[in-house]
């Protein structure tokens, strides 16, 4: 076995997820060795003894983790304590949403390191790392925003979506769910088709619609909660929701920023976290946390592992890098390399300049 995979403990705040099980760690034993950093599964359900057993080996020290790994493989992106430990020789496997960092990525870059953003790799027309964890904060998203809501009949809740993909209707169906009206607004006319087709059962209390600025500033209005659940794969959304928005919004409603690991679509928005997750600004309670399914530890750390297991195998190779460059599942995933940025969209987000690899 050539390569040695490690897996350190998340130490981003209210994170408890893992981005390897113990049954993906079985799994993948026979294709490299596998470091765990002690503890690092426990806050998902994961002992020790679970990782022995399945084949893995315990790490006391994250420095020493890092030092014996060629591949770190990570939930979060990396923070100081993570970046401290990354050399040269490293490559960082994991959600790292370069767009929203212009200094984590200048310091990836000016560490010389592959960046694999694994939110970004492509296979059958989906984004399969990202779609399970999509699903999951949308309906935490809407249930955020729902409990912190003061108000006692359900069937007056009014709820407007901004975005209709898996995040998005996520966060309808979970608003269905519990009685509430729904407005889901997105873009693509196709798209809207397809989810009146699909929730026709209950349109008398949701609409798919694609409107015009002064009829999207009066649903805003009216809404007592805001889902902003825009997606622009690998670069900073736009900002859809104004501080005018929120200032037109009644007392005690609510906004939830579900797109703020990118960099957020509503004006003026700071990451916030599950411990307190809401700022009040005028009035209103904004929401942007940027490890939702961080609150549901074991569910999402099965849901990421199952697809780790498929996609990391091809990092261990020796010649990826030049079978990359003509792969449509990957190639949008490597973000840096080298010192080199090789992403548009990131390139685009943070004014770096992009380089191409020879």
């Amino acid at each position: 076995m050539d390569k040695t995979i490690g897996i350190p403990k998340e130490i981003k705040k209210d994170e408890g997820r893992i981005s390897l099980t113990p049954k993906s760690v079985k799994n993948l034993s026979g294709i490299a060795e596998i470091l765990i950093e002690e503890d690092a599964g426990l806050l998902a359900g994961y002992s020790n003894l679970d990782y022995k057993e399945a084949g893995g080996l315990i790490v006391q020290s994250k420095k020493d983790l890092f030092e014996r790994s060629d591949v770190i493989c990570k939930v979060k992106e990396p923070l100081e304590e993570d970046l401290q430990y990354l050399e040269e020789g490293h490559l960082i496997f994991g959600y790292l949403h370069l767009s929203s960092s212009f200094e984590l990525t200048k310091k990836l870059m000016d560490t010389g390191l592959t960046g694999i953003a694994m939110e970004l790799i492509w296979d059958n027309n989906n984004y399969p790392l990202l779609t399970p964890m999509s699903e999951i904060a949308g309906a935490i998203a809407f249930s955020k925003g729902f409990d912190f809501l003061e108000k006692e009949d359900v069937s007056e809740i009014k709820v407007v979506v901004v975005g209709c993909g898996v995040v998005g209707e996520a966060a309808v169906r979970e608003a269905l769910s519990k009685g509430c009206s729904v407005i889901a607004i997105d873009l693509d006319e196709n798209k809207l088709k397809a989810l009146r087709i699909k929730y026709k059962e209950n349109e008398s209390r949701v609409e798919f619609v694609r409107t015009n600025r002064e009829v999207f500033n009066k649903f805003i209005e009216d809404a007592d909660i805001v889902i902003g659940a825009v997606l622009v794969p690998g670069g900073k959304p736009p900002i859809v929701i104004s501080n005018n928005h929120i200032r037109s919004m009644n007392s005690g409603s609510v906004v939830v920023d579900v797109a703020i690991d990118q960099g957020g679509c509503v004006e003026g928005i700071v990451p916030t976290t599950h411990s307190n997750p809401f700022i009040e600004r005028d009035g209103v309670n904004v929401a942007a946390i940027s490890n939702l399914p961080g609150s549901v530890p074991r569910k999402a750390s099965i849901a990421i592992s199952n697809e780790i297991e498929k996609y990391l195998p091809f990092f261990l190779h020796d010649n990826w890098i030049d079978e990359i460059r003509d792969n449509d599942t990957y190639q949008d995933s490597l973000q840096v390399h080298k010192g080199m940025l090789l992403s548009k969209a990131v390139s685009d987000s943070l004014g770096i300049a992009l380089s191409t690899l020879i």
